[in-house]
């Protein structure tokens, strides 16, 4: 329903909740920040940057249409990350380097 920001209700219907299990490598980590990019949701975690999107150009984000795909192995600091224009600047998590993600 139009304006129900707080219903995450699970479906396949284009405006439901998405819900979805990263598997890889044995690990569980922390999401730290979220930040929007050109169409895509970067998720920063403790163990690297993931972009979840539609699963073509310009698609939206849905349950049934969806990529979700590593763009990073550094894991990232608690810190927001800042968009640079055609990049974004993110504290990596030993909190001694800043790094690019174009």
């Amino acid at each position: 329903a139009t304006g129900d920001f707080d219903n995450f209700t699970l479906g396949e219907k284009d405006d439901d909740a998405l819900e979805f299990v990263q598997a890889g490598g044995g690990q569980a980590n922390d999401i730290v920040w979220i930040a929007d990019s050109d169409g895509a949701l970067l998720i920063g975690t403790s163990g690297g940057i993931r972009a979840l999107s539609g699963s073509g150009i310009d698609e939206a984000l849905t349950p049934s249409s969806f990529k979700n795909r590593r763009s990073r192995t550094f894991g990232c600091a608690r810190i927001r990350p800042v968009d640079a224009g055609q990049s974004f600047l993110y504290v990596t998590r030993s909190r001694r380097a800043i790094a690019e993600l174009t």
